[in-house]
């Protein structure tokens, strides 16, 4: 496909910084406080938005850590706890690495999972959670991967646009 598909994505508005933090104090795998953090912004400085969730799990001030300071644990893509401590932000998490112009690596990564069999990794870096094993396979037989993915990351885009206004991020 030699169209530029990007003519047809959502406009956004290049942000610096912008991001939100949920502390939550419960008791998860040895740790009980967690600090989940979202962004939305061009933090990096590469031309657009990007979006991440990420979590920073502490054991909090106790005779564990030198000085009585918050001793952290664990920090990263921690997606598993955070849909358990923070069950609202479950339908954001597919966005993670999710920018303006559309997942990262998007063409290529799902292609190359597409072409190793591995259908689970096809459709999450595609997010496209409904797309079954049976059609992912057909990708391959019917036509290229990279006609369909472009084909319908302009709708993707707009899913992708709404969740982060709904996460109160400016798009």
């Amino acid at each position: 496909m030699t169209t530029d598909i990007t003519t047809s994505l959502p406009e956004s508005q290049l942000t610096r910084c912008q991001s939100q933090t949920i502390e939550v104090s419960a008791p998860y795998k040895g740790c009980n406080y967690h600090r989940i953090n979202t962004r939305f912004d061009d933090r990096c400085g590469n031309g657009h938005n990007t979006f991440s969730i990420t979590m920073d799990s502490y054991r909090r001030k106790s005779f564990y850590t030198r000085y009585g300071t918050d001793s952290i644990l664990a920090s990263g893509k921690q997606h598993g706890a955070i849909a358990k401590l923070c069950p609202q932000l479950e339908p954001y998490l597919k966005w993670h690495l999710v920018s303006t112009d559309g997942p990262m690596h998007y063409v290529a990564n799902t292609t190359y999972w597409l072409r190793e069999g591995n259908y689970e990794c096809a459709r999450n870096s595609a997010v496209w959670p409904q797309a079954t094993d049976g059609y992912l396979a057909k990708i391959l037989q019917e036509r290229t991967p990279e006609d369909i993915l472009l084909e319908r990351l302009p709708d993707l885009m707009q899913l992708f646009k709404h969740d982060m206004e709904t996460l109160g991020f400016i798009y």
